[in-house]
């Protein structure tokens, strides 16, 4: 698959994600968790079995280092638990329009932030400007 073709999957899939979980939240009223963990089952329903049977997927995750495992379990706590948490609980409350443009254009920034002072990468001046106009442009969609 070419590049422009995976990466317009993979805008129209994360366009449809926030459509999918505000329509599933409008429908119970319990926390959030519930939501995530149906999620997280779902996905490892399928994944596991794909994972360990495509390619050498088995071997690979036996032989893979400890720090490798524990990034990304951090990763999953920080994505698939503590951040949908929030996210549902702010989809309960604000209008999926409103909220997810800013929500998705400003996460980046705090990469490059994170990136830059913790990992020691160069910030450029259009990385400066690139910050400023997507939270500009977030501040017009709330």
């Amino acid at each position: 698959m070419s590049t422009l073709l995976l990466t317009a999957l993979t805008v129209l899939l994360w366009g449809l994600i926030p459509i999918f979980d505000k329509l599933a939240l409008s429908q119970f009223s319990a926390s959030p968790l519930v939501g995530i963990a149906i999620r997280t089952v779902a996905v490892s329903v399928f994944t596991l079995p794909l994972a360990a049977t495509i390619g050498n997927g088995a071997a690979t995750m036996k032989a893979m280092p400890p720090m490798a495992i524990a990034l990304f379990v951090a990763s999953g706590l920080a994505s698939l638990l503590l951040s949908q948490y929030s996210y549902y609980s702010l989809l309960q409350r604000a209008d999926v329009s409103r909220v997810f443009p800013f929500l998705f254009s400003a996460a980046p920034v705090v990469t490059i932030l994170v990136g830059v002072f913790a990992m020691g990468e160069t910030m450029t001046l259009k990385q400066v400007l690139g910050i400023l106009l997507v939270i500009g442009g977030g501040l017009l969609l709330l």
